[in-house]
C-alpha cells in the first residue's frame, strides 16, 4: 500500500510538470505547442507559416522568438536575420520585425495581403526603419541581407 501511494503521488507531480504538447500549433497559449509547431513548419518549409513566424518574433517568450527566426531563415533562404536579435532590446527587436514586414509586403505571396491589412502592420513601406549596417542596402529587404540565389 504504501509504494501504491507513492507510485500514485508520483504519477499525479510528474503527470502536471511534463505536458507537452502532442501537436504543434502555433496560435496556442502553450510556449511548448507553440515551439512544436514552429519546429514542424521549419522542417516542412512552410512558406504559408512566414507571416505568423513574423508575429511570433515579438512574443514574450524569448525561446519562441530564437526558433522563430530560425525559422524564418531556414523558410525564406535569406543569408541574415534582417537585423533581428531575439534577446535585443525591444526597440531593437520592433525595427527589425518591421523590416521582416517590409519583406512580406515586397514579396507578395498570395494571402498576405490579408495580414498585412491588419492595423498592426499598416506603417507605410517609407518609414520602415532600415539596417544600420554600413554595407550595400537590398531595396527589398531594406538591409544589406539578400535572399540566397
Amino acid at each position: 500500500m504504501k509504494s501504491f501511494s507513492f507510485l500514485l503521488l508520483a504519477v499525479l507531480i510528474l503527470g502536471g510538470c511534463f505536458q507537452s504538447a502532442q501537436r504543434g500549433d502555433l496560435d496556442s497559449a502553450d510556449p511548448a505547442a507553440i515551439l512544436y509547431g514552429i519546429r514542424q513548419a521549419a522542417h516542412d518549409r512552410d512558406e504559408r507559416r512566414i507571416p505568423t513566424l513574423v508575429e511570433l518574433l515579438e512574443h514574450d517568450d524569448g525561446a519562441v522568438r530564437l526558433l522563430s527566426i530560425m525559422a524564418l531563415e531556414r523558410i525564406t533562404q535569406l543569408d541574415c536575420r534582417l537585423g533581428y536579435d531575439p534577446y535585443g532590446s525591444m526597440a531593437e527587436r520592433d525595427r527589425a520585425v518591421h523590416r521582416w514586414v517590409n519583406w512580406v509586403r515586397e514579396d507578395g505571396r498570395e494571402g498576405w495581403a490579408q495580414w498585412l491589412e491588419r492595423g498592426k502592420w499598416s506603417l507605410p513601406p517609407d518609414q520602415v526603419p532600415s539596417a544600420s549596417d554600413d554595407g550595400p542596402v537590398d531595396s527589398r529587404t531594406g538591409s544589406g541581407c539578400v535572399p540566397e540565389s
